[in-house]
């Protein structure tokens, strides 16, 4: 036996906070990984003995996830963020200055056994970029003066924790109409402070409201899921069957890892309670006894932050028995992601909520609605979504609707000042530009992506696109769609054959490997791009790229694959001359990649 008692024990507990023990396996894994270092042969079969679980499941699960350890890493590990915003904001000079100071590349770990330097996909602080993360710590934006300063404070252990740098929030422009006007007010994770600004009044309000009521008012105010899909809330609530002898759930997805996407992160570390209010108001309004928010495990402060919120929110009568003396129960629970983007499909959060690899289910019969956690009826929202429902219960429908109603933009890239920017739904993707003070050092914009990664890439022809669901839906290219509500903005010296080579890895580094056409796809996408980009292409290149996009269209068994072919058509179409010069071979490449 390799686990403390106390880990044991720590195991159990988590064990007992779920309907079924296999939902305690990703932070079981967690709590044995913390204490020995790594997932050790003989860790990975004291969970077993623990959750009476086959050592060969516990062994499946965890090695599909990135975030689990099987080896001795350093005493500290760095993981320098390596996509598109942090791409276009010089994560690659960090990187190589790291490599440099360090002496090791990357996935190798110090001789003196101090640090251990990896890359990350996105850490969901992309208006910090270039941004890394030394344990627990985000950090950013990174130069390389900072890099030695941060290495030589972590190299001694005698500095405090509490005297290391942390991210500081960007300057933001003041936030005046709702989801973001106290989000930067150091008081808002409190409990006090949150209700001396009006929160969980929204949560009185609906409990005094007949289930199908609080339903009904978020149905009017014409809230759409702010999650990437857009399916009307109240609509997606009334899926769900009334007969009150079958359990239902609410599920929250905190596990943001699209690039571009920080805006749910930004609201978990700012207004953690404006969630739970959130979730309190839909689970009464499904008739759910349980919630389960799933939090992508690098959120540690937001983590702390909510558990803390959570706490205060029990002891104080707003969730648990007998809510607000109303007579309704909710339970919540903090779960734990792995590091795994395809949890960001619905069915697949599931699977992984349920303790296993992160895989899709075939819809139907697994339709969440209908056959979800657990099998039972079950309702899946993100963090901004819940939020904005707190609102509308508290201030109503109608105050809602005036404001636009209100959308949060997670805006990065070459941009003067990155952030998450509220603004009314319809505005134009030049006028949220503006808002974030325009482009960086005055440079021309070239393109964007205005729904985070898996949208299409539009030109600057297109600025004056209102960001709507229908209006970019409407747009002459295949994939344009608000998605994430993520806006990544390319200055003129942008290589965009650089950027969709990125984006093209990260999908494949992505896929789950269930269906052909994305685990074989992205990856014959990916070696083409990378073959063009070492000066070995080819002048059939451009249509091979446009063959495989087309042969993975409609045919992907989940979204995740259909997420590859849009950036592949759009930039083929608009910045075809690009991907031309390097088709020319090593003629076609350009002394200086700026990406």
């Amino acid at each position: 036996m390799v686990l403390s008692e106390n880990a044991r024990s720590e195991i159990r507990r988590l064990m007992a906070q779920f309907p079924q023990r296999q939902s305690a396996l990703l932070g079981a894994l967690f709590v044995a990984q913390d204490e020995v270092g790594y997932l050790s042969p003989d860790a990975l079969a004291d969970v077993a003995a623990v959750m009476d679980l086959p050592v060969s499941e516990i062994t499946s699960v965890a090695s599909f996830y990135h975030l689990y350890r099987f080896s001795p890493e350093g005493r500290h590990v760095i993981q320098v963020c390596t996509n598109i915003s942090c791409q276009l904001r010089g994560c690659g000079r960090i990187l190589d200055h790291l490599r440099r100071r360090l002496q090791v590349d990357v996935g190798e770990t110090t001789a003196d056994g101090a640090f251990t330097l990896k890359t990350a996909e996105c850490l969901a602080a992309c208006e910090s970029a270039p941004v890394m993360m030394v344990d627990t710590d985000r950090l950013g934006p990174m130069s390389e003066r900072d890099v030695d300063s941060l290495l030589d404070q972590y190299a001694h252990a005698s500095t405090p924790s509490a005297s290391r740098p942390r991210l500081a929030p960007p300057p933001v422009a003041p936030q005046t109409s709702m989801i973001l006007k106290y989000i930067h007010e150091p008081d808002q994770g409190e409990l006090e402070a949150y209700r001396r600004r009006g929160g969980y009044e929204g949560l009185r309000r609906a409990l005094g409201m007949s289930p199908d009521g609080v339903t009904d008012e978020v149905e009017k105010s014409g809230l759409r899921g702010r999650g990437g899909a857009g399916f009307p809330t109240g609509r997606k609530w009334k899926f769900i069957p009334k007969d009150p002898a079958i359990p239902r759930y609410v599920v929250i997805n905190a596990d943001e890892g699209e690039p571009g996407t920080f805006k749910d992160r930004t609201l978990l570390e700012g207004d953690p309670h404006r969630l739970l209010e959130g979730i309190a108001i839909a689970s009464y309004a499904v008739g759910a006894k349980q919630a389960f928010v799933y939090v992508r495990r690098e959120f540690h402060h937001a983590r702390t932050g909510l558990e803390r919120a959570l706490a205060q929110a029990s002891g104080a009568g707003l969730l648990g028995h007998n809510i607000l003396g109303s007579g309704y129960d909710l339970d919540v629970v903090v779960a734990t992601g792995a590091g795994a983007y395809i949890a960001g499909e619905e069915t697949s959060l599931l699977e992984s909520l349920e303790g296993r690899r992160a895989m899709p289910r075939l819809k139907p019969p697994y339709y969440p609605a209908v056959k979800g956690l657990y099998s039972r009826p079950t309702v899946l929202n993100n963090v901004e979504t819940l939020c904005h429902v707190a609102w509308i219960l508290t201030e109503g429908v109608e105050r809602y609707r005036q404001l636009g109603p209100p959308i949060l933009i997670s805006v990065s890239g070459h941009i003067a000042r990155p952030g998450v920017y509220e603004v009314p739904l319809g505005t134009t993707i030049r006028q949220v530009i503006e808002r974030a003070g325009g482009m960086l050092d005055g440079r021309p914009c070239k393109a964007c992506f205005p729904g985070g990664s898996s949208s299409a890439i539009l030109p600057a022809a297109y600025l004056d696109t209102q960001m709507d669901y229908d209006a970019l839906a409407k747009l002459d290219v295949y994939g344009s769609m608000l998605g994430s509500g993520a806006l990544i903005v390319m200055d003129d010296t942008t290589n965009m054959v650089e950027v969709v080579a990125r984006t093209v890895e990260f999908y494949r580094d992505e896929s789950c490997g269930k269906c052909t056409p994305c685990r074989e796809g992205t990856m014959w996408l990916g070696q083409v791009l990378r073959r063009m980009l070492a000066g070995q292409g080819r002048s059939e290149d451009l249509a091979l790229l446009d063959s495989i996009a087309r042969g993975m269209t409609g045919t992907c068994f989940c979204p995740l694959g259909e997420s590859v072919p849009p950036a592949i058509y759009s930039s083929l179409r608009f910045f075809r001359s690009e991907f031309e010069q390097y088709a020319k071979g090593a003629g076609g490449v350009p002394q200086a990649v700026h990406a």
